[in-house]
C-alpha cells in the first residue's frame, strides 16, 4: 500500500491542511506544541478510529468548531481510495472508505499503522491493559475475524458484569448466568488462541533483534499469561467460570478470562518488569515494535506505515541506528516526529517543517 495524502480540517491545531505524500521516510521537525504529533494521531484515528493520547474526541476538534474531519488516500494494487473520519461533539462519528459509509470493522486494518511513542516504554512495566491493548490492537489489524469475536466477547462480558451486578443486589436470579456462559466461553478461547500464536511469532522475532543489538549477551521472550488455567479449550473455560460463580457474584465482575490476561516479558530468564534494567527494558520494546511491523507483513503482505513520535531523544545510539537502519532497508513508509534534526542522518528522510500547524 501506498500513501498518497492527508487531509486534515479543524483538527488539533490544523485549521486546514492538505498534505501530498511519497514512499519513504517522512521526517517532522518543530518545537514542541507545533503540531507534529497532531498528524500521527490523525493517521491513527483512519487507521485504528483510536489515539493513544485521548479517548475524548472532543479533545482532538479545534476549538469552537463542531467538528474535525480527517482523511487519508492510499493506492493498493494500482487501486486509489480513501478512508475518512468526521468526528462530531455532539452525533459520534462519520466513517467512509471512499464515499460510501463503512463500519468499525471495515475501517480497522484498512490502513496499517504501527505506533512508538515513549509511552511504549512503559510496555514491559506498566500495566496489563497496556499490553492486551498491544496484543489486541496488533492482531485486529491483521484479522477481522479477530477483530469480530474480540468485539462480540467485550459486548457478552458487559452483559454479564451488569447480570453479576443485578445478582449481588438481590435484583436477578443465578441461573440466568448459563445464558451468557457458553458465548462468553466460545469466543474466550477463540481470542486466547489466537493471541497465544501471535505472541510466540512476536516472541521469536523480537528475540533475534535483542540477540543483536546487545551482541548475543541477551535473551529475550514474551510469554501470554492466564491467572486460572494455561487452557484454551472452549468446555475448560466454561468449566472455570460454573466454578467462580460465587466469587465473581461476590465482587461484582468475571474474574477470568482473556480481558484480564497478561503478557510477560523475560530478559535473561528473568521478568523485565521487576528485574532488568532501563536499557535492557528500552532493548526490549524496540525490539517488541520491530517485531509488530514484521509481523503484520507477514500476515498481510504488506508493511504498515510506522509512526515514531519523538523516540529517537529516547534511545542510545545504537538502538537509534538500528530503528533507522530497519527502517530505511525495508523501504518502510514511516512518519517521524523530532525537535532534533542531529539524531538523524542527512541521508535518510523527506524534511517537513512544523509551526503552529503549518507545514514547509
Amino acid at each position: 500500500m501506498e500513501l498518497l495524502g492527508l487531509t486534515l480540517r479543524n483538527f488539533r491545531n490544523y485549521e486546514n491542511l492538505s498534505l501530498k505524500l511519497k514512499p519513504g521516510v517522512h521526517i517532522l521537525l518543530g518545537e514542541n506544541g507545533a503540531g507534529k504529533t497532531n498528524l500521527l494521531e490523525a493517521l491513527e484515528i483512519v487507521s485504528a478510529l483510536r489515539s493513544h493520547r485521548t479517548r475524548n474526541d472532543a479533545d482532538i476538534i479545534r476549538k469552537d468548531e463542531r467538528e474535525a474531519f480527517v482523511e487519508a488516500e492510499y493506492e493498493r494494487y494500482e487501486v486509489k481510495s480513501s478512508v475518512s473520519v468526521t468526528l462530531q461533539r455532539r452525533r459520534g462519528r462519520v466513517m467512509r472508505i471512499g464515499s460510501g459509509k463503512a463500519a468499525v470493522s471495515e475501517i480497522i486494518g484498512n490502513i496499517k499503522t504501527v505506533l512508538f511513542s515513549p509511552d511504549d516504554l512503559m510496555l514491559a512495566k506498566g500495566a496489563p491493559s497496556l499490553r492486551r491493548s498491544f496484543i489486541d490492537r496488533e492482531i485486529c489489524q491483521a484479522s477481522r475475524i479477530y477483530l469480530d469475536n474480540l468485539m462480540r466477547y467485550n459486548g457478552v462480558l458487559k452483559e454479564r458484569n451488569a447480570l453479576l451486578k443485578r445478582i449481588k443486589e438481590g435484583l436477578s436470579n443465578s441461573d440466568i448466568l448459563e445464558i451468557y456462559d457458553a458465548e462468553l466461553a466460545k469466543y474466550a478461547s477463540l481470542i486466547v488462541k489466537k493471541r497465544i500464536e501471535t505472541v510466540k511469532e512476536l516472541s521469536n522475532t523480537a528475540a533475534k533483534t535483542v540477540s543483536e543489538l546487545s551482541g548475543e549477551r541477551e535473551n529475550f521472550e514474551i510469554i501470554y499469561s492466564q491467572e486460572f488455567s494455561e487452557t484454551i479449550d472452549e468446555k475448560d473455560f466454561l468449566k472455570l467460570l460454573k466454578e467462580n460463580y460465587n466469587k465473581d457474584i461476590q465482587r461484582g465482575f468475571t474474574g477470568i478470562g482473556p480481558h484480564i490476561d497478561d503478557l510477560t516479558f523475560k530478559m535473561n530468564g528473568m521478568s523485565l518488569k521487576n528485574f532488568a534494567s532501563q536499557g535492557q527494558q528500552r532493548t526490549a520494546v524496540l525490539a517488541t515494535k520491530l517485531s509488530e511491523v514484521t509481523f503484520l507483513k507477514e500476515q498481510t503482505d504488506e508493511y504498515p506505515i510506522l509512526l515514531l513520535d519523538d523516540v529517537l531523544s529516547e534511545l542510545d545510539e545504537n538502538r537509534r541506528i538500528k530503528l533507522l537502519d530497519f527502517v530505511d532497508k525495508k523501504g518502510i513508509t514511516t512518519f517521524l516526529t523530532a525537535t532534533d534534526n542531529s539524531y538523524i542522518p542527512e541521508n535518510i528522510g523527506i524534511r517537513h517543517y512544523v509551526n503552529n500547524g503549518k507545514i514547509t
